[in-house]
This record gives structure tokens, sequence and C-alpha cells, in this order.
């Protein structure tokens, strides 16, 4: 219990140690206790660790009620958020070993017999837990927590908020575990298979037997980004997918099914299956052979389909019908009381051109955002692609982010979100 302090507080010829703790703070009983050093990595450097001395005096106090007695030191921090761009980078690397090096310096010396150590920033995290790993004792590290959202006219404000990122959605490491409300997103419809022509006729059976396999490892490429998008989303939260099946020589290749197995594999649980027909779409018949087989009029159907999915806990925070009727726009193709029904047909609605070939239709995307998410909350797009899902957050004051790997299109979608 007491490997290290008692050679330092114990026995005669320790009294000059004894009376200079004394000094601060110990009583008799004090050295007859566990020594647990409390690192606090507290500055006002940083709002990142401002907050740190709260924790480790609360810290402290949980130590001297469980048979210990604590004692609060302090080492350094800095700020790469802060000198990024600058010569001041150039030490921000280094101060890792000095946040360490003092931890085990302080530890060591005075005999400690565990230690706490509390940081709340990328360098003096991973500078506490190197000194622990160290001094090989008893210790535990507290992380001090993310930066809460400021607030600009009553609004939350935060470095999440309203972002379209050029970058791959399988790593969102901006957006915290559970921070988003609502995630509606459209995965791709397999574009890098530059030798698909969906609308050329079959040929032979091998055709579609080739392209199937393609399109299900194309599918199974996106394991990656689902498990962020589980990672991310709030307990209760909502997950909207828009998709769609393939057509190739006259058959289907069913990708809706798909894409909610594969999310389901993730824990996802499917509570909605959504059809969206255009309202200028209509069937069409292929040939006047056709004319004699009415099943042939629904294949020429472009018919998208939204599966709503959810985290185990179940669905969180439904509203009622005032709530939606208060959010969505009169005359936006948008009646509440259509919401229960399996197809909705509406409009494209008006976001302004998008050069991408699968823009979302807005009126559908509206009600969703209405339904599983309120104002000031976040909403993502992993797959934002022209940013018109996003563009719908931000008509319903909505937080933002959205993910896009197409450099071309993240520079359209900042053009219509007006973001520089």
């Amino acid at each position: 219990m007491r490997k290290f302090s008692s050679k330092i507080v114990d026995g005669k010829d320790r009294s000059p140690s004894r009376s200079m703790l004394r000094a601060v703070g110990f009583k008799d009983k004090d050295f007859k206790l566990p020594q647990i050093g409390i690192a606090s990595t507290w500055s006002m450097v940083t709002p990142c660790n401002m907050h740190i001395n709260k924790l480790a005096d609360i810290s402290a106090k949980s130590v001297d009620r469980n048979g210990g007695k604590s004692i609060i030191f302090n080492t350094i921090t800095v700020s790469d958020g802060i000198s990024m761009g600058t010569d001041g980078m150039r030490y921000s690397l280094v101060s890792r070993e000095i946040i360490a090096d003092s931890i085990e310096t302080v530890v060591g010396c005075e005999g400690f017999d565990g230690f706490i150590a509390i940081g709340g920033c990328d360098k003096n995290m991973p500078g506490c837990v190197m000194a622990m790993a160290r001094l090989n004792r008893p210790s535990i590290f507290i992380y001090g927590g993310t930066i809460l959202p400021g607030k600009h006219k009553s609004k939350k404000i935060d470095i999440v908020d309203k972002m379209i990122i050029h970058g791959n959605s399988a790593n969102m490491h901006q957006i915290r575990n559970e921070e988003a409300d609502f995630i509606i997103t459209s995965p791709p419809y397999f574009s890098d298979l530059s030798y698909l022509d969906l609308k050329k006729p079959l040929k032979k059976q091998t055709e579609i037997d080739r392209v199937e396999k393609d399109v299900v490892n194309f599918a199974l490429k996106l394991k990656p980004v689902f498990k962020e998008i589980r990672r991310i989303l709030k307990s209760g939260g909502a997950l909207v997918i828009q998709t769609k099946d393939l057509r190739y020589g006259g058959f289907i290749i069913p990708l809706v099914d798909l894409h909610c197995d594969l999310v389901r594999q993730l824990g996802f649980r499917l509570v909605g299956r959504t059809a969206w027909l255009p309202k200028t779409v209509r069937p069409k018949l292929r040939t006047k052979k056709d004319a004699y087989n009415i099943s042939s009029g629904f294949r020429t159907l472009d018919t998208e389909i939204f599966l709503t999915l959810t985290t185990p806990e179940g669905l969180k925070g439904e509203k009622s019908a005032k709530e939606l009727e208060r959010e969505l726009e009169k005359g936006d193709d948008l009646k509440v009381k259509d919401i229960v029904k399996p197809l909705w047909i509406t409009g494209l609605g008006r976001h302004g051109k998008s050069n991408h070939p699968d823009a979302a239709p807005i009126p559908p995307v509206k009600r969703f955002i209405a339904l599983f998410s309120k104002k000031d909350e976040l909403v993502v797009d992993p797959f934002a692609g022209g940013g018109t899902n996003l563009w719908a957050a931000k008509q319903m004051n909505r937080r933002f982010v959205g993910y896009e790997i197409n450099r071309n299109y993240v520079l359209e979608a900042k053009k219509l979100l007006k973001i520089k």
C-alpha cells in the first residue's frame, strides 16, 4: 500500500521530510496513508484545460474519502489549435515529452504510491499516459471532456457546425461519439464501375452474374462508413438511407435489401421503408408487346426507397402532427397526413442547380429532417455529394456536417451552402 511513500516519510531520520509536508496540510494520520499524486494539466492557455483544476479538486476529495492522501501538482500544456500555421507548432510534439518527464519527475521524486493524471488536449493526454507507462505504478487517467459549444445569438456554435469536409467518411473523427442527432444519406450508386452501362441489353447470363457480384463487393466496401455512422449516431437517433435497386438486362439487382442487410449487421434496426416517386415520372411501356403485359409497365418506374433505421434502443423523441405542421413549408408538396403512406409522390424541390447525377429530392428530405431532428440539432450526411441534404438541413435551421471524397462536388456544395 505504501511501497514508495514509506521510504520518504517513515522513521526518525525522515522527520525533516514530514515537517515540509506538514506545511502543506499533512496531519499525523496522513503519514500512515498511501500518497496519491493528482497530476493536473490546468491552464488558461486553451479552453481544453481551463476546467481541469475543478476535476483535480474533485479527484483529490475522492482519494481522501477512500483511504488515501491526495497531493495535487501541475504540469504544462500547449495548444497547437492556437499556434497552427506558425513557428509555435515546432513546440507542439515535443511538449508531450516535457509533460511526461515532469509527471515522472514529481511522482518519482516525491515517492507517490500511485497517481491520477487528468488531461484535456491531444498533446497532454498522451503525455500523461506516457508517464503512467514509464512509472509502472498504480495510476488512473481521467479525460477532461470535449469543449462545450459556444453560442451566437442564442444558437449553439462549435467546430462541428455547418461544415462540408473533403474526406473519406470511414473516418469522421471531427464528430464525437453519439454526437449526431440525425443522419440522412444516399450511398453511391456504383459510379466507379466504369464498364457498367445499365441501359445496355443483356447478352449473356454471365454478364448479370458478374455485375451482381461486383455490386455486392462494392457495397461491402461501404461497411467502414456505416461502422462510423453507428459510432456517431446518438442512442435512439434515426438513420435514413436513400437508395434504389439497380436494373440490368431486364433483371433487378436488389441494392435496397443489400444496404438494409449491411447496416442491420452492425446493430441497426429497421423501423420504416418509404418509396418516393417524382411527380413527373409515370409508368411507360417499353414495346408494343409490353402493352399486353401489365407488369412490364412497373419495370420502368424509377422508384427511390428511403430506409429508416435506428439503434437497438428504439426511436426516441418522436414528434406530434402539430409539431411537424409548424416546420413543414406550405406548398412544398408535403402534407403531414401523407407521412403514414408507403408511397410519397412529390416534386424535386428547389435548391439551386446541382451537377451531381443523384441530387437528393428536397421535399422528402425535409420531411425526414422534420420527423427526426429539432432546431439547432446536428444533421450529418456521410455521402454529401453536391450538398442538397445539407442545404435542406440549413433551410430548417439545423447544424450540419457533410463528407464527400470528390473535390469538385465539395466545391459545388460549398457554393450551394455559401460556405467559404
